[in-house]
């Protein structure tokens, strides 16, 4: 009798030490479930009504000379958004691009979904129309672009759609991620110094994304400017292609690679 419940001790505790091993080898680095925000940021933004500011008189003429300037351009070509411009929390302007065909409103453009939210003041306005005035983007140009609109793009990743309607993705995506776009040529934002980063963290099967590096991430990846423009190509354009599940599939593999090769970071119990 005493043999037995000996036995039963010790398989009980031989029981409970595997499931104690077992749980600290699987860690909650990636999600589980997703949870689409039941109201998004167009629903509850408003557009500016009173135009007869300098500000925007000024904004709105300059957008004109960008857009003039940007239809002359190549790098326009590949580009699809449906930009909502932000003064003082309001729309002021909606800006619409497919290719060259570029369109320009007051306020908010009826009949569209803005795909990303950008902050603008006259300094960016006349910014871009300097970048544009040859036509075309070098990698000084570009970081300065990507200062202005990483963390929009950010968001925008981590808001498609597809996201929350397909199981491709559970047990796939980080809890708490950070993106820094390196500069290794010392590139400045006009003169001063900045550094490119976000962090994107899960609360609650929803994403919350901040600027900058904060708090001990699961994984930091840090991108080049081309590396950063194709992840989001990827995230933004191709994962949404009608296609096969094989080419499906050898995108998939194409991000996965490209995830790993910018990974710098791990804490260390994943």
């Amino acid at each position: 009798m005493k043999k037995t419940n000996q036995s039963l001790v010790i398989n009980s505790t031989l029981t409970l030490l595997i499931i104690l091993i077992l749980s600290s080898c699987f860690s909650r680095r990636h999600i589980s479930k997703l949870r689409k925000p039941t109201v998004s940021i167009a629903d509850t933004i408003k557009a500016i009504d009173n135009f007869d500011q300098a500000d925007l008189i000024k904004m709105e003429s300059l957008l004109k000379t960008a857009q003039e300037r940007a239809q002359k351009s190549e790098f326009i070509s590949s580009i699809n958004e449906c930009i909502y411009l932000i003064v003082g929390n309001k729309v002021a302007f909606t800006v619409k691009l497919e290719g060259k065909n570029i369109s320009i409103e007051r306020g908010i453009m009826k009949g569209v979904s803005p795909t990303l939210f950008i902050p603008f003041t006259p300094a960016i306005a006349q910014h871009l129309v300097d970048v544009l005035e040859d036509y075309k983007l070098d990698s000084a140009e570009k970081f300065n672009i990507c200062y202005v609109v990483f963390m929009p793009c950010l968001n925008r990743m981590y808001s498609m759609p597809y996201l929350y309607e397909t199981s491709l993705y559970k047990g796939r995506l980080d809890n708490f991620l950070q993106f820094k776009i390196k500069n290794t040529e010392g590139y400045s934002y006009h003169g001063k110094w900045v550094e490119i980063s976000g962090t994107v963290v899960n609360v609650d099967g929803m994403f919350i994304t901040m600027p900058g590096l904060i708090g001990d991430p699961d994984i930091r990846l840090e991108l080049t400017l081309d590396q950063a423009i194709e992840l989001y190509k990827y995230v933004v354009y191709d994962a949404v292609k009608q296609q096969s599940a094989s080419d499906k599939l050898k995108l998939f593999k194409k991000y996965a690679k490209l995830i790993n090769e910018c990974k710098v970071y791990e804490r260390s119990w994943h």
